[in-house]
């Protein structure tokens, strides 16, 4: 995994009782892992992190909000936050319930900026593990050209 200039995790509950105040309005890349999950086997070694999600975002604190919101409410649709109802359709609570959510993002200068962090740090994994975390459905087009898979157009 790519080390960059992360902010320390943060628990759920500790987002809460600050009201999120502490997560940046900013741009960025965040990541979302259970506590209770220390190690997680992957189909190529093991995920000491029990990282389940990378996301990011034009407002990393509206971002996680949601997540956060979609997690602790599972009649939230899949517009909410596509990765918190992943979480509730394949009951993920079971072995990472809300309260051993952590979380942790890295600002960056903008929208773009940030999806280039996402795809950096979803190769640094795909590259260790042969998959995606558990919340990640696919692979943005950027990484999966930093992978050498190129898109076949079809012309309708």
């Amino acid at each position: 995994m790519p080390k960059h200039n992360w902010s320390k995790w943060m628990r759920l509950q500790e987002l809460r009782k600050c009201n999120f105040d502490k997560v940046p309005e900013e741009p960025g890349v965040y990541q979302i892992a259970s506590v209770k999950q220390k190690m997680i086997r992957r189909l190529r070694g093991k995920d000491n992190g029990g990282l389940l999600y990378v996301g990011e975002s034009g407002s990393l604190r509206g971002r996680i909000r949601k997540f956060c919101d979609c997690v602790e409410d599972k009649k939230k649709k899949k517009e909410t936050h596509v990765a918190g109802w992943r979480y509730n359709l394949v009951r993920l609570y079971r072995c990472a319930p809300p309260d051993s959510l952590k979380f942790r993002w890295r600002c960056a200068k903008n929208k773009a900026a940030a999806l280039t962090a996402q795809s950096e740090v979803l190769y640094a994994y795909v590259d260790d593990h042969c998959e995606l975390p558990p919340l990640n459905y696919n692979l943005e087009r950027a990484l999966m050209e930093k992978l050498g898979w190129r898109l076949k157009r079809h012309n309708s």
